[in-house]
């Protein structure tokens, strides 16, 4: 058969899907001012390209040619070529990442309807969790107020938090990390069928106050409907998740992608982002649509919730 005849390629345009209010570290009730970081500057305003419709073309995965969308809204193709792999993994300096320390890390969807709307807390089950994992960083998922999370069982004196858009947020302990840096951006758009709006990932640099290394950890929550990669497909929210990456990630930085992607393992979304990053961890909610990927070696993994939309346990990672 033979292949549609596109419409000329034009640059793309790009829209505002959401300008959410900048996102600050908040200081961790009863610690010293040497032990917070000071407060980060406001996140640019969030532009990404709608590209509503089919997957025009069959490029090779993470080649450096342009990936085509035929936009309805505009009539036209948009176009955002990938990240080279190679370029991507030299750009993080993945041959280091085994020289990495210990890190514990927590990936926590809370089901925030259920949890907060309808039980009203289960007197504090979320916390109490959290106290008895005390991971190094934890990337919450479906958080609509992370100080309501962290102000139970002593927990805003450990941590310090980083509330981002899309109900994402970001914690960590407050005496071990110093934030270097943080952001958001629009990676995908909810399908029409399970519509509830624009979908982010949430990133902080850390600084280990002992070692000096860093961790670069991004946090996820992913389109509807499930293994849609929503209305742009999963290839598309996977490249511009590379991206968000490959824009704010320093070489060496020890690189956590993790969430509740709402894909599951042979989805375009996962295959995409596993040609960049080795995954290292699937959750078993909804068949596994919770995931973490990493360069770093993994010693262990444990889920610490029930079964259902729960948290996991990602400890540690090892020492070279």
């Amino acid at each position: 058969s033979k292949k549609p005849q596109l419409p000329p390629k034009v640059a793309s345009s790009q829209t505002v899907l959401d300008a959410p209010s900048p996102c600050k570290p908040m200081k961790a009730a009863g610690t010293t001012t040497s032990a917070v970081t000071t407060a980060c500057t406001p996140s640019p305003e969030i532009k990404a390209s709608v590209s509503i419709g089919f997957h025009i073309g069959d490029t090779p995965i993470g080649d450096e040619s342009e990936e085509a969308f035929y936009d309805f809204s505009t009539k036209s193709v948009c176009s955002e070529a990938p990240v080279g792999i190679q370029e991507f993994k030299q750009h993080i300096g993945l041959r280091m990442q085994n020289s990495w320390d210990k890190v514990k890390v927590l990936t926590y969807n809370l089901h925030w309807w259920s949890l907060y709307g309808i039980r009203g807390g289960n007197r504090a089950s979320a916390g109490r969790l959290i106290k008895g994992a005390l991971p190094d960083i934890m990337g919450l998922q479906e958080c609509d107020d992370v100080s309501r999370v962290l102000g139970t069982h002593g927990l805003s004196l450990l941590y310090t938090a980083v509330q981002g858009p899309g109900a994402l947020a970001i914690a960590f302990k407050t005496t071990e990390w110093e934030i270097l840096g943080e952001g958001s951006e629009v990676v995908a758009v909810d399908e029409e069928q399970q519509f509830i709006g624009s979908r982010s990932v949430l990133w902080v640099r850390l600084a280990h106050r002992k070692s000096g290394k860093v961790a670069f950890l991004m946090n996820h929550f992913g389109p509807l409907r499930i293994n849609s990669g929503g209305k742009s497909g999963g290839r598309a929210t996977a490249i511009k998740i590379v991206h968000a990456i490959h824009r704010n990630v320093q070489p060496r930085d020890g690189v956590i992608l993790l969430g509740t992607f709402n894909t599951q393992v042979n989805s375009r979304t996962v295959r995409q982002l596993e040609r960049y990053l080795p995954k290292v961890w699937t959750g078993q909610v909804y068949d596994g649509i919770d995931h973490c990927f990493s360069p770093l070696s993994v010693d262990s993994a444990q889920n610490l919730g029930k079964v259902g939309r729960g948290a996991a346990l990602l400890p540690p990672w090892r020492r070279g």
